[in-house]
């Protein structure tokens, strides 16, 4: 972000957050400025310049690598050169504090002379512009910023919790039947197939997602199906489905080992139907 040396001055911290500072409430990873030089500092670890643009004054650390540290002189070295007081410089850097005061860190390369006496007007008038047209509005983050937040902070689906779905789904539809269809149509069974297809594949492609959501769904109808609350009913090419009576009765609240109560199904006494002989 291109700011001239006060605005870098009043930037402010994010609480929460040590070391990220921030420009009208944007996080600024990093500052180009440009200003004269009004000091020259060498100490055996890092080079310090004061840098002046006639809003403020600023210091500029650029750490010596540990291999340069013995050489009286770094000038033969690209990235590392020394400037001298007077020149007019633009500056790249990490915005930070020292002793309560605003410095940039500098990396190696990341300082260069400025030989045309319009380049600092330039610099000034791109910053105001800027800052009338960009800084100072509203940003929106992208919809997919959201939904990767989401993602990462919802709770990782499971099969169990798929299953967990389905009977819900078949609590409310005891005694009658139902076709395949009628499941995967269910908003919420295919919302929690989706949410399990993502979690085990997160690049599978739209195409394959529907077959694969389908393969999801057969496994736990079989598994509900060895759980004696549902059988299948096929005539000729129609396959169905019926949820059989008693399969599940009311939830019951029981306290885990570690102290939470959670809820569950009980299965009773299966029954098919209340007119079976068998």
């Amino acid at each position: 972000m291109q700011l001239l040396i006060f605005q870098i001055n009043a930037m402010t911290s994010f609480p929460e957050h040590e070391g990220i500072y921030c420009h009208h409430s944007r996080p600024v990873p990093m500052v180009e400025t440009m200003g004269v030089i009004q000091r020259v500092f060498r100490r055996g670890t890092h080079y310090s310049y004061t840098l002046d643009d006639g809003t403020g004054t600023i210091q500029c650390v650029i750490w010596i690598p540990e291999e340069h540290r013995m050489l009286y002189s770094t000038n033969a070295i690209k990235g590392l050169e020394m400037y001298n007081i007077g020149q007019v410089v633009r500056v790249q850097g990490i915005p930070g504090t020292y002793l309560r005061r605003m410095q940039l860190t500098v990396l190696p390369g990341k300082i260069s002379p400025c030989h045309d006496p319009n380049d600092e007007t330039v610099f000034r008038l791109r910053v105001l512009h800027q800052e009338r047209t960009a800084y100072t509005q509203e940003s929106v983050l992208p919809d997919i910023i959201f939904k990767e937040a989401e993602r990462a902070t919802a709770s990782p689906a499971t099969k169990e919790t798929l299953l967990q779905t389905l009977r819900e789904w078949l609590n409310l539809r005891e005694g009658k039947t139902f076709s395949y269809f009628d499941i995967e149509g269910d908003e919420g069974n295919s919302s929690a197939a989706s949410a399990l297809l993502k979690q085990r594949f997160p690049s599978l492609h739209p195409v394959h997602e529907e077959a694969e959501k389908m393969k999801l769904i057969t496994e736990c109808l079989l598994i509900l199906e060895d759980e004696n609350s549902i059988e299948e009913i096929r005539e000729g090419e129609v396959m169905t489905f019926r949820v059989l009576k008693g399969a599940y009765r009311k939830r019951r609240r029981r306290r885990s080992i570690d102290g939470q109560e959670k809820s569950e199904w009980l299965h009773k006494v299966i029954v098919l139907d209340d007119d079976d002989d068998d």
